[in-house]
């Protein structure tokens, strides 16, 4: 990433956008996949269930973490790491998730 980092900061195209490397959806898309369950229903459940102020702090987790709520995809200021940098070698988020399991 700081590979991409430093050719983005005098990339004119990057100027006054997001950069992304891959989208909130993707990300958790990928780790439901590998672990065989809905976090978003796991979330919801655990909201529910708990006391004054988890119960509040659990619930402000989606605006960060689940797909449609805070994406760089569905932004207009937001550009992808890999469309502009196709020629950089990329570790993809399966792999990267592979290795967080070990």
């Amino acid at each position: 990433m700081s590979a991409v980092t430093i050719k983005a900061v005098e990339d004119p195209r990057t100027l006054d956008k997001i950069l992304c490397a891959a989208t909130c959806e993707f990300l958790v898309s990928v780790w439901e996949k590998k672990i065989g369950r809905d976090l978003e229903k796991e979330l919801a459940t655990k909201i529910e269930a708990s006391p004054f102020p988890l119960n509040f702090q659990l619930a402000v987790v989606p605006s960060a973490l689940l797909p449609g709520v805070a994406s760089c995809g569905q932004t207009a200021v937001g550009v992808e790491a890999t469309e502009l940098y196709p020629d950089m070698e990329y570790v993809t988020v399966e792999e990267y998730i592979d290795g967080l399991m070990i």
